[in-house]
């Protein structure tokens, strides 16, 4: 395949995702949000041990996802450090949280989800457990909240961004999110600074950039206020 077929083909794949929500209007009206010229990186420090940001989508993302962040602290919002894995968030939390922060969602948002979980792996040095063990997320009916609202993204500071562990026989959230709505999803992201940022000034919108993953599906996503 030629390298100009090759792009023309990428870029149908991108438009049939839900990428697509993000137009160059969504995109312009999301630099106007940093009135306070802060920036927070949503990747644990360099020297601290740790998982890295990573994205998943069902085609590879060769540009910089760019657009309006909006983060739905789940743990803060209920006052807890962190959730626990069960139950799992459901639609009416997501509404609640919402409602809470006083953020709207709009089409073609970079939804970010904090359940405090990688602060307490950090807490406890458990990164085994954080990777491989039960942990708090999204249940599998927050597909269709997530595609009534044009979400284009959605990441967390847990590994899997879903509820963990999916029960034998149930339906799982990320195979419907990747294959049937075509989100981006994206997990490993360092919540609680952001967290804290938001809660000062009482804004959970934010210009967010996330620059194209490299090996394995690393990134370096920043927030900007």
């Amino acid at each position: 395949m030629s390298a100009r077929a090759h792009a023309e083909d990428h870029r149908a794949t991108l438009a049939s995702s839900a990428l697509a929500f993000i137009t160059p209007g969504v995109r312009a009206s999301a630099c106007q949000l940093p009135l306070r010229g802060v920036a927070s990186s949503l990747a644990l420090p360099l020297h601290a041990l740790g998982p890295k940001p990573w994205l998943a989508a069902g085609a590879p993302l060769l540009d910089p996802v760019t657009g309006r962040g909006v983060l739905l602290d789940m743990a803060g919002a209920l006052r807890r450090p962190w959730l626990e894995p069960q139950p799992a968030i459901q639609p009416r939390d997501l509404d609640e949280c919402s409602e809470r922060q006083g953020v709207v969602m709009e089409p073609g948002d970079l939804l970010l989800i904090r359940t405090g979980w990688l602060g307490r792996a950090v807490q406890d040095g458990d990164f085994a457990g954080y990777q491989r063990g039960a942990a708090p997320g999204l249940a599998a009916t927050c597909a269709r909240w997530l595609e009534d609202r044009r979400v284009a993204l959605a990441a967390a500071d847990t590994a899997w961004v879903e509820a963990r562990p999916v029960a034998a026989g149930a339906v799982a959230l990320r195979p419907l999110a990747l294959e049937r709505l075509g989100l981006v999803l994206g997990g490993g992201f360092h919540l609680d600074p952001l967290a804290e940022l938001c809660a000062a000034d009482g804004n959970y919108a934010f210009l967010l950039v996330i620059p194209p993953p490299a090996e394995l599906g690393v990134t370096h996503p920043v927030a900007l206020k």
